[in-house]
């Protein structure tokens, strides 16, 4: 795909991330990049590493800061780990 057919996305000022205007283009892109790299890796045919080549992104979420959703490889249970030890004051 060249440059100039790619979209552009705007990026969070909260987190860095690119920001995607509704969940389906953002689930569209989780679902472009797993299959890419699906195939990519069968039609090469070396051997792949423990994660390489594996997709990261397993959910999305919907930014408040953007007003936008993003990708992310955290699970739910990963961010309600991370939020309650926040909470909690353990950082």
């Amino acid at each position: 795909m060249d440059e100039m057919d790619r979209p552009k996305f705007k990026k969070c000022r909260g987190t860095g991330k690119v920001s995607f205007p509704n969940k389906l283009e953002a689930q569209w892109t989780m679902l472009k990049h797993k299959w890419s790299a699906l195939i990519r890796n069968k039609i090469d045919g070396r051997r792949v590493k423990h994660r390489q080549g594996k997709q990261a992104q397993r959910r999305i979420y919907y930014c408040k800061v953007c007003k936008g959703y993003h990708l992310t490889k955290w699970t739910k249970q990963n961010f309600n780990n991370y939020t309650r030890y926040r909470d909690e004051e353990r950082f």
